[in-house]
């Protein structure tokens, strides 16, 4: 069972997002490349969803800020 690990760090301008495939020993050929196929489909996904998340907060953050 290879596992996917999902990596979100904070640059000067955005997020950086990558994934990680680590496998383990027992894992076929196959188990290998289906993983890192969906590990790198994955970071795109996942870098669109923070986008949204931050555009989101940022507008609650700005909103939260008028006292008037």
């Amino acid at each position: 069972m290879a596992k996917i690990v999902i990596e979100i760090k904070d640059k000067s301008r955005g997020f950086e997002v990558g994934c990680r495939v680590i496998p383990d020993d027992g894992d076929s050929d196959i188990v290998s490349k289906v993983a890192d196929k969906v590990g790198k489909g994955l970071a795109g996904h996942v870098l669109a969803k923070v986008n949204e998340v931050v555009k989101k907060v940022t507008r609650q953050f700005k909103e939260s800020k008028n006292v008037h």
